[in-house]
């Protein structure tokens, strides 16, 4: 009897990756399956270049196929090394991690409304905030009007399928104008002022990441790493948003302009529900951990260096 696809797949459950702990199913490392008759062909996209655990994923992969499918099996495994799966398994282990109690700055997109600082985290009122602090803080206040209000059109044009009026062209002429000046000036010098500082206390005090190093020889990570990923991110996402609806209108039909206007919608309730939680995690979580980890002076040495940086 001729093996199919479903059957491989369901052996290769039992595969289980030596340093996550989970089958190489659930962690979609398998790629580019062929089954044809006997013969068996796919890729392990690993998320790290070891030799090792490269050979050894092979190997029980090989003999799990052949015990659980057919000893007539003849199969051919390959390994593949996935810069942006390390990278995806990276964070998603910094956030378990941080989940756990270390540098805790994770949540998920559809929990941002009920969105709670750690219990490990003192809070602190913002008139006890460093000046720093406070000028970041009040930024991130405009950044939310600036979102309810590409919101509110964003739901006009569903609601009005996909058909954008003047008012709606405004608005998000100005929130994507609002990206590219205000929000991306405002993440550099986060990155620029207080994260450099803030990254090398949280590794001194060990708020950080302990994910196995076979993926990465790089230091391991934190919550300012993180934030950093996200600033990224949103440049990312906006220039799609803003691409789909330029192409939108200049598609010939109407079933096509609906696709991508829908994308265009799906990708831009996705940056909403980003830029809200990670306020959110800055103001709540980094920014409370940053002033138990730098001292007053310190904090007024940055700010005056932002002061010499704006004159």
């Amino acid at each position: 009897m001729a093996i199919n696809k479903q059957q491989v797949l369901s052996a290769l459950t039992h595969v289980i990756h030596p340093a996550l702990g989970k089958d190489l199913i659930t962690l979609n490392m398998i790629q580019d399956m062929i089954v044809q008759e006997n013969f068996i062909t796919f890729t392990i996209e690993l998320a790290g270049k070891n030799p090792e655990i490269a050979s050894q994923l092979k190997e029980h992969c090989e003999n799990t196929i052949l015990k659980y499918v057919s000893e007539k099996a003849i199969i051919d495994v390959q390994t593949d090394f996935n810069h942006v799966k390390q990278q995806e398994i990276e964070e998603k282990e910094v956030e378990a991690t941080m989940d756990s109690g270390l540098n805790p700055m994770s949540m998920s997109l559809s929990d941002s409304s009920n969105y709670a600082p750690p219990t490990t985290i003192d809070a602190i009122p913002y008139d006890e905030m460093p000046a720093l602090l406070q000028q970041y803080m009040d930024e991130h206040q405009e950044v939310l009007k600036e979102i309810d209000r590409f919101e509110a059109a964003l739901l006009r044009f569903k609601t009005e399928r996909w058909i954008m009026d003047e008012d709606m062209t405004i608005a998000f002429s100005r929130f994507f104008n609002f990206l590219d000046t205000s929000l991306l000036d405002h993440n550099r010098r986060e990155e620029k002022q207080l994260f450099p500082l803030l990254q090398e206390r949280l590794l001194q005090n060990g708020e950080h990441s302990s994910y196995t190093k076979y993926m990465s020889d790089e230091d391991p990570r934190t919550g300012v790493e993180l934030m950093e990923g996200e600033h990224v991110t949103f440049i990312q996402l906006s220039t799609l948003i803003f691409n789909f609806m330029g192409l939108a209108p200049q598609l010939p039909d109407v079933y096509s302009q609906s696709i991508v206007s829908d994308l265009a919608y799906e990708q831009g309730v996705q940056l909403i529900e980003m830029l809200r939680l990670h306020i959110l995690r800055e103001d709540q979580t980094l920014f409370p951990m940053a002033c138990q980890l730098i001292t007053e002076d310190e904090f007024e040495e940055l700010f005056s260096a932002v002061a010499v940086d704006v004159k």
